[in-house]
């Protein structure tokens, strides 16, 4: 399976129905680095050579529903930065033959850890939750996209209903793709998608596509297909990830020279120019033969800002303000477009 995950450039896994153990980790080596699995029961988390060192290094943590070998949820907390970092959350529901109440008990649990991961942090879940959501068809457009299965069940329609009452979107559901089956049954033949990842809704904005693995693409990766491992195809979560180490949240706005009020033929707007050019020519007459472009670059800002003036920081458009959630489901449906033109 490493094969898959370093040609597809994963950073990690969440895995469903493991066998590894109760509680604990191991190290393999893939082609090109050294993996690490968190297991816990039933469910796992592997992380590549770079998030397992973050991990490490920067005391990160591991939840579980506490059920031991029977444990069906678990959240790994990977720090990035000092405040910001990731947390991803395995799950695997029960089969259809359980009855409700056993699944409400592991939402329960998935909920629980959600609200124990740390502040401004992004939270991601995956698993099998043995359910299929449907799309906006089916009436909840604040948890589902446009690009959901074309069918809904119960178990589908409890997952929906979690994910309403929690602010929670299904990330799947917002991704164009013609085949999304995740699971075929053995004697049937029926094709299902039953796998998802879930989202804050405020998240939802930094995932760039949520989409199923097909075994043809084992064959055009030449690596051996999963099919030996699984049966079900694997999903793959392509979000904006949180700043490098050292970069702060949020992004500063940098004032930039008012150079507008040099243009057009005002007097006001002469003067300007007039005394830019005086102090550009001033400069340049002292600077050394050995002045780099660089050099060049931030003289003439600087006498910029001080000739203009700075610029003001433009005022937020308040006709978007509150409006979020409309926006993102603009946003993808301009990326269904597109795709759906390209396909």
């Amino acid at each position: 399976m490493t094969n898959l995950w370093e040609k597809r450039g994963w950073d990690a896994a969440l895995l469903s129905d493991v066998k590894f153990g109760a509680h604990g980790s191991l190290e393999f080596e893939g082609n090109k680095q050294t993996w690490l699995i968190i297991y816990r029961g039933k469910v796992a988390v592997a992380l590549s050579g770079k998030l397992a060192s973050a991990w490490r290094d920067r005391g990160g943590t591991a939840n579980t529903d506490g059920k031991g070998n029977k444990c069906r949820t678990m959240m790994v907390n990977i720090p990035n930065t000092k405040n910001m970092g990731v947390s991803l959350t395995a799950v695997y529901m029960p089969t259809s033959t359980e009855n409700n109440e056993e699944v409400d008990n592991i939402y329960e649990d998935v909920i629980e850890l959600y609200e124990k991961r740390p502040d401004r942090y992004q939270w991601i879940c995956g698993g099998d939750f043995n359910g299929e959501v449907g799309n906006r068809v089916f009436g909840d457009s604040e948890a589902l996209g446009p690009h959901g299965p074309n069918k809904q069940n119960n178990r589908g329609r409890m997952l929906v209903n979690f994910c309403v009452k929690y602010g929670l979107v299904v990330a799947n559901t917002w991704t164009h793709q013609k085949n999304k089956t995740t699971w075929v049954h053995p004697k049937t033949g029926s094709k299902h998608a039953i796998d998802y990842f879930l989202v804050a809704n405020n998240q939802l904005r930094n995932v760039r596509r949520a989409i199923t693995l097909h075994p043809e693409i084992a064959r055009d990766l030449h690596i051996h297909s999963w099919t030996e491992y699984t049966d079900h195809n694997p999903i793959e979560l392509t979000i904006k990830g949180t700043p490098p180490s050292g970069t702060n949240a949020a992004l500063k706005y940098t004032p930039k020279p008012a150079v507008i009020r040099g243009r057009g033929e005002s007097e006001e707007a002469r003067a300007l120019r007039a005394a830019y050019a005086e102090k550009i020519t001033e400069k340049m007459s002292t600077m050394r033969e050995d002045t780099t472009w660089q050099e060049v670059a931030a003289l003439t800002a600087d006498i910029a800002h001080e000739v203009f003036g700075k610029e003001t920081k433009p005022a937020q458009r308040p006709w978007l303000r509150g409006r979020d959630m409309e926006m993102t489901n603009l946003s993808y449906a301009i990326t269904a477009a597109k795709q759906a033109c390209e396909a």
